[in-house]
């Protein structure tokens, strides 16, 4: 942690610094889960318009080198086509990792509300004058943001639960509540990212030096809490249109065509929080390359931190680029290498 000033903030820091890292097994499991519930519904409909965007279609095909690659990365030998498994089994067994996934998720949130919370409850923090207004109001807005994610998740797992166990009517209701609650959790996650980059830039330009990792995740969640509400509000609007319970579910579950527009305005909200975190590390790399008076192994340090900053930004925005459910798959090894380097940046060089 770099000073004792501030402990109380910087601990909420470091609180999302480890939760990043404890999440990539856990977003590999969520991908693996993703991967079969969307082959599942290739088998069973290979025109679904869920496919017809990306060229989706080649990661599901077994006979093309993508398609066979992620089927051994994310599919048991007794799942595969050659194995004659069928689509409601792929399904099931996507649903059940995806279940678990959710829940193992919790663990992380749980951990950042627990460094949070002792933030919250230290009197000093409160007290202290070298915690801004900004840095408290960043603290409780990710506290709510969490909170209402907790809340979230259950009602996503209960979906998943209810699915595997063919209870549609069941599943429509906890999906359902699942993207209103999100509606809300994503304002909080918004507001404290907002708060937390723009808290990482002043220091920046007061001190000349910036932590990659920190910046990176203020806009991350800016832009994650931005367009997640967007995202939850469009599927709800696609639901509310269908008829059949099954088709509502598989809306909820974003198994849907999303429109030009918001496939590139996701885009967008994506890439422009990653952009950030990349043009601030180029930044800090920039300065620390050309700085004078400053000794050869602190310039060292900055600029192979700002270096990992980098190539943690780029893998996120390649991640940031697919917004369809179809490659989420993709997104989360993307995002599992990001926040794989950014982990090690964090801890070696923060």
């Amino acid at each position: 942690m770099s000073s004792s000033v501030e402990a109380g903030y910087n601990r909420h820091l470091w609180g999302r610094e480890i939760a990043a890292a404890l999440q990539i097994p856990l977003l590999y499991l969520s991908s693996a889960g993703q991967y079969r519930v969307n082959l599942g519904l290739y088998r069973e409909a290979p025109g679904h318009p869920a496919f017809a965007l990306e060229n989706a279609q080649r990661w599901y095909r077994s006979e093309g080198l993508g398609g066979r690659s992620l089927q051994r990365l994310f599919v048991p030998p007794a799942l595969r086509p050659e194995a004659a498994a069928s689509s409601q089994e792929l399904r099931r067994s996507g649903s059940g990792l995806q279940t678990a996934a959710g829940y193992g998720l919790q663990v992380p949130a749980l951990l950042r509300l627990g460094i949070n919370g002792r933030t919250l409850l230290d009197p000093a923090f409160w007290r202290d004058s070298s915690h801004s207004p900004s840095q408290r109001a960043a603290v409780v807005s990710d506290s709510l943001g969490l909170a209402g994610g907790l809340v979230q998740t259950h009602f996503y797992n209960r979906g998943l639960r209810s699915l595997k166990a063919g209870e549609e009517v069941a599943a429509l209701a906890w999906l359902r509540g699942n993207h209103r609650i999100h509606l809300a959790s994503g304002a909080f996650q918004m507001s404290a990212g907002l708060l937390r980059l723009g808290l990482e830039m002043a220091r920046f330009s007061r001190t000349g030096e910036f932590r990659p990792s920190h910046g990176f995740f203020g806009a991350l969640d800016a832009a994650a809490g931005a367009g997640g509400i967007w995202y939850s509000r469009h599927l709800l609007g696609q639901a509310a249109g269908l008829s059949a319970v099954r088709a509502q579910n598989d809306a909820l579950m974003g198994l849907t065509r999303l429109p030009r527009t918001m496939r590139w305005g996701m885009r967008t909200l994506n890439l422009a929080g990653n952009a950030v975190g990349f043009s601030l590390s180029f930044i800090a790399f920039w300065q620390a390359a050309r700085g004078e008076g400053i000794p050869d192994q602190v310039r060292h340090h900055r600029m192979v931190s700002a270096g990992l900053g980098m190539l943690g930004s780029s893998l996120m925005m390649g991640s940031a680029l697919l917004v369809t459910p179809a490659t989420a798959p993709l997104a989360g090894l993307l995002m599992i290498g990001g926040l794989g380097v950014l982990a090690v940046q964090a801890i070696w060089f923060d």
